[in-house]
């Protein structure tokens, strides 16, 4: 709980800061909030929560997105990708094999 609400806090303090165009800075953001573990019994790396935020996503029609069994080094590369790092730059992240094109702006 005590993480959440410091995301919560952080992502009040992006909403609050504006610029001159009035965007917020979380407008213009891509910030993610997750578990280091899927379970935490057993330290598993799959399955793992996942919070997506700012207006560099796309919102997706589901609260729920089920990426399936994917890297969640695709999370990271879709994150470059929404704040304007292109495949170019970056080609790949880590072991990623794509990324999550339904968080892309279209």
């Amino acid at each position: 709980v005590w993480k959440l609400q410091r995301f919560a806090d952080f992502l009040r303090k992006l909403s609050s800061e504006k610029g001159p165009d009035g965007m917020t800075v979380l407008d213009r953001s891509a910030v993610i909030c997750f578990s280091e573990m899927g379970e935490g019994g057993v330290h598993g790396t799959t399955d793992i929560t996942t919070i997506v935020s700012g207006g560099a996503f796309r919102k997706p029609t589901s609260d729920v997105i089920d990426s399936g069994n994917v890297p969640l080094a695709n999370l990271w590369l879709t994150g470059m990708r929404a704040v304007g790092i292109s495949a170019t730059q970056m080609p790949r992240w880590g072991n990623s094999t794509g990324t999550l094109n339904l968080l892309l702006p279209t």
